[in-house]
């Protein structure tokens, strides 16, 4: 239907025209119904009442005229009274009738013109008839019988005769119009039969039309809403639909098609997020296995380092041990005053490694602070990478619970995916407290390195002092005494703090390995965020948009 109707009022208006049909059908019958009723009733009540007071009017005649013989042929004059008032009791009953019958020709607006000439015929014939009687009933009863039965065989008998044949036109009359209105009552109710059926086809038809076209304005949008919604199920987002009219059926539609809409955004917003994951989860991992290797480059790095420390600390434990034979030997120390001073250009270059070393294993661990602070910038590069993913799983979470029950395995990589996130926020977080401490570690081996290597100076200074104070070993061999147990005292600090180094060192390559081990983990994370993001990618395009 072309009308801007809702589907309340399409029925409203078929049912309507079908009512309508209908009480047209049932008017129409009623007034078939009121022209036989009508018809019988004037019939039975016009037609029938007439034709029994022409009835009358001919029993009356009929009557009189015998009672009119039987008064000539009574002889007892005495006998004849008895008949007389059977005349005038005849004569009351026809003018009864007759009155009652001028009553219907004086009421009735249905009256023909041939009844009322019969009519008009029977009172002319009466008027002639009357005299008659009363003359034949004079002549009886003045005794003058032959007389009485000549004018009654003479004139009496065929106005008689005229007078029933009048009364008997009317009753055939009636009779007639009788028939005739009964033929008309059954054109009628034939007609009427054909009628009914007629109309009743007629109804059948435009209802079955009505129907039609009401079924095919509701469920040619049902047909169209079901294929879009079986569409959608299936995936096909791309599906155009034609809406016509203003119905809730046609709101229907539009609703569907607004829901194809949005979840089609939706899932092109996943796409999105889904490569966009992908690609931080590669970036993610190339940045987490340079990592690796960094961390692998300052573990060998520490290892040398320690093994350089370890070597400082021996070669401290001979200048404290050579510090103290020096202190046992100072009463033969003029005598090796010679052999001292090789001794002691020999502790000069030793000590002038360890300078070197301990200047080296500064360089090597201000490298490893470097470093770690260059671990702590990744470690950002990647939390911001889990912040981010974990708000684009969450976006996916809950555009997913939006699409419903179409969006379930969404919101089950979704939540796959923000989990991971959390995971690798975790990691990030643990080894970001590693890389602190191993900072602070390094901090103060840097700062323990500055101070050996400040003392370092000084014993080469101390040493140089006593090189070229050799000559006069013999006549300082007190002080060189007490400079010898300085000397020792310096070494072995010098060997406790060396101990310290090497023990600090141990703790930084136990750190960085564990390091090592967390960017591991980090790596298989971010190969699993973009496993994830890989198969959200291939369930996207499951969909045709």
């Amino acid at each position: 239907m072309g009308l801007k109707l809702n589907v309340g009022q399409k029925l409203g208006l078929g049912f309507t025209f079908v009512l309508i049909l209908t009480l047209a059908s049932i008017l129409l019958a009623m007034s078939r119904v009121h022209e036989i009723k009508d018809t019988l009733t004037r019939i039975n009540d016009v037609n029938n009442v007439k034709t029994r007071y022409a009835i009358n009017f001919r029993g009356s005649v009929h009557d009189r005229a015998i009672v009119l013989r039987d008064i000539l042929l009574i002889n007892n004059i005495q006998d004849v009274y008895p008949e007389l008032e059977k005349i005038k009791q005849l004569a009351a009953n026809y003018a009864e009738a007759a009155i009652a019958l001028d009553k219907i020709f004086a009421s009735r607006t249905d009256i023909t013109d041939e009844e009322q000439r019969a009519l008009s015929a029977i009172k002319e014939v009466e008027v002639n008839t009357l005299p008659l009687i009363e003359k034949v009933i004079h002549l009886r009863m003045s005794e003058q019988a032959p007389r009485a039965v000549e004018v009654l065989l003479a004139e009496a008998r065929p106005a008689f005769v005229e007078w029933l044949r009048v009364v008997n036109q009317m009753i055939n009359l009636e009779e007639r119009m009788n028939q005739k209105a009964a033929a008309q009552a059954r054109d009628v109710a034939t007609s009427f039969d054909a009628l009914m059926w007629a109309l009743a086809l007629g109804v059948i038809l435009l209802s079955a039309v009505m129907a039609w076209l009401l079924t095919r304005s509701i469920t040619q949008p049902l047909r169209q809403a079901s294929k879009l919604a079986q569409d959608i199920a299936s995936g096909n987002l791309s599906g155009v639909v034609n809406i016509k009219g203003t119905d809730e059926l046609a709101g229907l539609l539009n609703a569907l098609v607004g829901m194809q809409s949005s979840l089609s955004g939706t899932i092109r917003l996943i796409s999105d997020t889904a490569d966009k994951v992908a690609v931080s989860a590669e970036q993610m991992q190339v940045a987490t296995e340079k990592n690796t290797q960094h961390m692998h480059k300052q573990s060998d790095e520490v290892i040398q380092a320690a093994t350089a420390v370890n070597q400082m600390s021996t070669v401290v434990d001979d200048v404290a041990r050579n510090a103290a034979s020096t202190s046992d030997s100072s009463v033969i120390a003029n005598r090796s005053s010679r052999q001292g001073r090789d001794q002691v250009l020999a502790t000069v270059g030793a000590i002038q490694n360890m300078a070197d070393e301990l200047g080296h294993t500064s360089v090597l661990v201000l490298g490893l602070a470097d470093k770690s602070r260059e671990v702590g910038r990744v470690l950002d590069v990647i939390r911001n990478i889990a912040d981010q993913t974990n708000l684009l799983a969450l976006n996916a979470a809950i555009e997913a619970a939006r699409a419903g029950e179409s969006g379930r395995g969404f919101a089950v990589v979704a939540d796959e995916v923000r989990a991971l996130a959390h995971r690798t926020q975790a990691s990030t977080v643990e080894i970001e407290a590693m890389i602190s401490s191993i900072q602070t570690c390094v901090d103060g081996a840097t700062h323990s390195m500055s101070q050996c290597t400040s003392r370092a100076e000084s014993t080469l200074e101390v040493a140089n002092s006593a090189g070229s104070a050799l000559d006069e070993i013999a006549a300082a061999v007190e002080l060189i005494t007490e400079r010898n147990l300085l000397i020792a005292g310096a070494a072995e600090q010098q060997a406790q703090v060396a101990r310290e180094v090497d023990h600090n060192l141990v703790n930084i390559r136990q750190l960085s390995m564990q390091s090592a081990e967390d960017a591991g983990r980090s790596s298989v994370a971010s190969g699993e965020l973009s496993r994830l993001a890989q198969g959200l990618r291939e369930m996207v395009l499951k969909f045709s948009l």
